[in-house]
């Protein structure tokens, strides 16, 4: 796929655009700013006091709720809305009937994303909209959003609210192309893409049915053990099924002689992070391996020292108990803190760490449903020591969980060549975007 990519210094029919995200572009091309080429919109949500607006609804009406479509970047037309608007709320609000093939730009809390409608809609004042005049087509302008990420980046505002003003989205700077060149440019990006993005699709599922394998691998480990002639009782749990007749199955706090939480410490006058040497995990650091090596954040002695964060010993078995990552379960391998969204299991030592892992690992499922909260669950100390596990001889433990950790290593490799092979195709995908768009690839000028 390389070739597609012209690695050649610019030909002399070349011109600075002097704007600065784009660089060199055609000496023919057009730049300027976005309004010279396109009608700047934006959308309203008509009022929810008035039940008429809200009834006998015909207009597609694209919100945040309608995001999604768009967020891993494979979609070009928007699909159907959550929500409709009628007439009657459409004409008694600031809200607009936009035509098909305007481009949209979300612009607050899901920022940056773009798509086109494939017929007309309206739009939530969380969008900046583009008709596009005669000169601009709205798939190369598509595209060129896509290609803007680092630029919108910029433009964007607010940390924890974030969103694009007008003034910013209105001084946007564009390169434009004769019509014939643009659709040359979108016809080659939605075909090539298309292809990358089947790729992807294909590498991913791969992973899946790996991550498949190993779930079954994992779980018929922890609770048949290694002997298929063993002898079998009902452990007394549906969702455990039969286990070999001298195992017990018994609370986590049977085997746990520490169960606690983790500590995030507070903001003020100690900077507890700057210069910090001690791993400090959180939910972000739990990945594919059983081990945690390290943190991504470090904190400072002082604040163990302050009493603010503690430290857990190495052969912690950390346990997310809060959130989207609830039941992530991960064996430390140093010393370590970990912040309050994370459950620290100090087992007894007849009994063996990442055997307690990979069952947790095992019925993730399981530790998820144990949680309380409705909308985000909850795993606290007490939720954790109440947990179900299974207790085989110390022995078998260790056995158990050297099999598992040799099945890892020999999968972990080709795991990580997939996994990098998707994010060199997605790489690949950016720079394609941009070099097309900006008239690198010299055949479709």
């Amino acid at each position: 796929m390389s070739n597609a990519l012209s690695s050649s210094s610019p030909a002399p029919d070349y011109k600075h655009s002097g704007i600065d995200w784009i660089g060199v572009i055609p000496a023919h091309w057009e730049t300027g700013n976005i309004r010279r080429f396109a009608m700047m919109r934006t959308g309203h949500t008509p009022s929810r006091q008035s039940s008429e607006y809200w009834g006998d609804c015909t207009i597609p009406w694209f919100t945040l709720a309608d995001v999604w479509q768009l967020r891993d970047g494979t979609r070009k037309y928007l699909g159907k809305t959550k929500e409709k608007i009628s007439e009657i709320g459409l004409l008694n609000s600031a809200a607009e009937l936009l035509p098909r093939g305007t481009v949209i730009l979300s612009r607050t809390a899901s920022v940056g994303f773009s798509g086109i409608m494939p017929t007309a809609m309206a739009t939530t004042q969380d969008f900046w909209n583009w008709i596009c005049g005669p000169k601009l087509l709205p798939d190369y302008l598509f595209w060129l959003f896509r290609s803007m990420g680092h630029k919108i980046a910029q433009i964007t505002n607010g940390s924890t609210h974030k969103t694009i003003y007008q003034g910013d989205a209105a001084s946007l700077e564009i390169c434009v192309p004769p019509l014939e060149t643009q659709r040359r440019i979108a016809y080659f990006l939605d075909e090539k893409t298309a292809r990358i993005d089947a790729l992807i699709e294909k590498k991913r599922a791969l992973l899946d049915r790996l991550a498949e394998k190993r779930q079954a691998l994992i779980t018929r480990a922890v609770t048949k053990g290694l002997n298929p002639d063993a002898p079998m009782k009902h452990s007394g749990i549906d969702w455990l099924g039969e286990i070999p007749y001298h195992w017990e199955a018994v609370p986590l706090r049977r085997i746990a002689r520490k169960v606690a939480t983790g500590r995030t410490p507070p903001s003020g006058a100690t900077d507890y992070f700057t210069d910090g040497e001690i791993n400090w995990f959180t939910p972000g650091d739990f990945g594919y391996d059983i081990e945690l090596q390290g943190s991504t954040r470090k904190i400072i002695s002082e604040a163990l020292e302050d009493g603010v964060s503690t430290l857990f010993p190495k052969a912690t078995v950390f346990l997310v108990g809060i959130g989207a990552t609830l039941g992530k379960v991960a064996v430390s391998t140093n010393v370590g803190s970990a912040n309050q969204q994370i459950n620290a299991i100090l087992i007894k030592q007849t009994n063996d760490p990442y055997y307690l892992a990979y069952f947790l690992h095992g019925f993730r499922e399981e530790v998820r449903v144990a949680s309380n909260g409705n909308t985000l669950g909850i795993l606290n100390q007490d939720g954790t020591k109440s947990l179900p596990v299974l207790k085989p001889p110390a022995s078998e433990q260790k056995d158990i969980a050297g099999f598992i950790r040799e099945q890892d290593r020999g999968s972990a490799a080709v795991i990580e060549e997939i996994r990098r092979s998707i994010d060199l195709l997605g790489e690949y995908r950016s720079t394609l975007i941009t070099a097309a768009v900006t008239g690198q690839i010299t055949e479709l000028n």
